[in-house]
């Protein structure tokens, strides 16, 4: 059956193959065929679209904590609406920046910032975000504790 909840049609091969690579993405085409029960062949074609088409992206997830990014911190931001375009572009830039939306309710704006230590976020709040043109108002939130982090998006009992 096929399905098209977003731009990209997707069959049920599709969605299983996305859900087998969720559990374990270091799992071989060949160990793929075989629970699909499909080729190699297919699986390789499959992976190979879904990626061109950017439905999937196959990525190593680091402990942050490990490597010494320790800090993360979810900050909101009210902005300006003529200048949200320009503070979307500034931020984008950044590579301690990995998740940057727009958001509804108080802010408009919602992103994660990983940083080495507390003082070097206080430093991008105070320095960094003050002189941003058109940010009327933030609020920070900092992660202390982690209590769950997972990357299985889709649902595990296959009602997609």
């Amino acid at each position: 059956m096929k399905t098209n909840k977003g731009d990209i049609a997707l069959d049920d091969l599709d969605w299983s193959l996305i859900q087998e690579l969720q559990i374990n993405g270091r799992q071989t085409n060949v160990e793929l065929a075989k629970r699909l029960s499909v080729s190699e062949s297919t699986i390789r074609r499959r992976i190979e679209r879904l990626q061109n088409e950017g439905v999937i992206k196959v990525a190593a997830v680091p402990n942050l904590q490990k490597i010494g990014w320790g800090v993360r911190a979810i900050i909101m931001l009210q902005a300006e609406p003529s200048k949200l375009r320009a503070i979307v572009a500034r931020l984008a830039e950044r590579r301690d920046i990995h998740y940057l939306a727009g958001c509804t309710g108080s802010y408009n704006l919602v992103f994660w910032v990983l940083c080495p230590t507390i003082g070097e976020l206080a430093e991008f709040v105070k320095t960094e975000l003050s002189n941003v043109d058109g940010i009327k108002a933030s609020n920070t939130v900092i992660e202390v504790e982690l209590f769950k982090r997972t990357y299985d998006w889709l649902p595990v009992d296959g009602s997609w």
